[in-house]
Formats: C-alpha cells, structure tokens, sequence
C-alpha cells in the first residue's frame, strides 16, 4: 500500500500565491487545501491532517492575523512540529520574533526555489543553499496592487489622524462656547445691576409694600366700618328724638 500523498495548507487571500503554488504541489502528486482567513486555518489543522502550513502573515480574521495564527500553532503542544512557512508579498520582511520554518518570497523566487523551500521545511531536501534566485533583465513592473497599498494605507492613516484632530476641534470649540456664554452672563448681570437692576428692585418692593398696606386698609376698614355705622346711627336717633321731644333712652 502506498504511502499518503502529502497533504499543504495554503492560507493566503492574494490571487498569486494560489497561482503558482497550485500547479507546483498537484505536479508533485502532493494536495492542497486553501483557506482564507485565520480562523479556518486553526479549524482545518485541528479537523483536518495536513504536513504544512503556508500562511501569508498578514492573513486577515477578525483581527486575528496569519502571524498570530502561526505563533498559535507554534506555542501549541499538539502543533508545534508542524512545519510553518511565511508566505511573503511585495518585499514584506517575515515577522520578527515567531519561530516559524522559514518564508517564501512569493512575488521574487523562481518556483525552483519556492518548492525546495517547501521541500526543505518538511525534511525532504538537504538543507543546503536554495537555486538562486534569477536576475531581472529590468526593471520588475510594479502591479496595480502594489501602487495602491501603500495609497490606501496612507489614505486610512490620515483619515484617523484627521477624525481624531476633529473631534478635538469640536470638543475646544464646545468649551469655548461654553467659557463665552458664561462670561457673557455674568457681564449682562453686571451690568443690569449697575443701571436697571437696582431701580427695578426698588419698584418691585414698593410695589409688594403698596400690596401689603392697602390689603391691611381693607381689612381694618372691614372690621371699623360697622362699629362706626353703629354708633352714627345711635347718635342720629339721640339727635331726632330731642328735636321732636321724643323720650326714650338711647
């Protein structure tokens, strides 16, 4: 019975490492299992028997990277063995400090040299020096994708820088408003004071004292009024009964 053909992860969202990397492991009778994102990696390795991983480290998973996924692998008793290769794009140097098997440069190596690399990690090559690597005859064009990440990742550097400088703007802007309003109020109340306010007080008390004096006439009056009445009437009765020489008492 023959033995199991060896079995790759490939862990990578960029088109061209599937490209060239396909052709090259199916060619070796070998197969290969794409995933793409950080989260699938670590499910297919635990579900699924594989001899090596290739991961870009930059591999997204809500914010989980391919480099935290391969420190993952590396650190974990079950997976440390396992073979681990940084699949690398546009010059971007392998992660510092990560005691993975090596990495690829995807977009730079012949694919000689990718596949002894490959080869190399899983012990079926002689650790020696890799082909190396062919010479340009120019200029290596640069690709669409290539021009525009380093635009983009400006774009959102000053996109945050900008949203934070606003914020900060908005929020000196509501303690000045704030500062100003206050400062107005205490001059306004200053100033009202000085002219308007202290007549204005005075009046008000004349006025709630004018109130109070002719609510006590009134009530004085309520109470006087028939006493006097009284005594006016008895009088004028005392007054009619000597002028017509009427007796009585009064």
């Amino acid at each position: 019975m023959g033995e199991s053909p060896r079995r790759l992860l490939l862990a990578d969202t960029t088109p061209a490492s599937r490209t060239l990397l396909e052709p090259l492991v199916r060619n070796e009778g070998w197969e290969i299992l794409s995933v793409e994102s950080s989260f699938q990696v670590l499910r297919t390795v635990r579900d699924a028997h594989v001899d090596i991983v290739l991961i870009n480290p930059d591999l997204p998973g809500s914010g989980v990277t391919g480099t935290d996924v391969a420190k993952t692998l590396k650190g974990a008793t079950q997976f440390r063995h396992l073979p681990v290769l940084f699949l690398l794009h546009e010059g971007r140097p392998a992660p510092k400090g990560i005691p993975v098997d090596g990495s690829i440069e995807v977009d730079r190596w012949e694919p000689e040299r990718i596949f002894h690399t490959i080869k190399q990690a899983l012990g079926l090559a002689e650790p020696t020096a890799p082909p190396p690597a062919a010479t340009p005859a120019g200029p290596v064009p640069a690709t669409a994708e290539s021009l525009l990440r380093p635009l983009t990742d400006l774009v959102e550097r000053l996109a945050g820088r900008l949203e934070s400088r606003l914020s900060q703007l908005l929020d000196e802007q509501e303690a000045r408003f704030r500062q100003e309003m206050s400062q107005r109020i205490r001059t306004a109340s200053r100033e009202f004071l000085a002219t308007e306010g202290a007549e204005a007080i005075r009046q008000e008390i004349r006025d709630q004292v004018g109130k109070v004096v002719e609510q006590g006439v009134i009530d004085v009056a309520r109470e006087v009024v028939p006493e006097v009445a009284e005594r006016l009437i008895a009088e004028e009765i005392a007054r009619l009964r000597r002028a017509y020489g009427v007796g009585g008492g009064g």
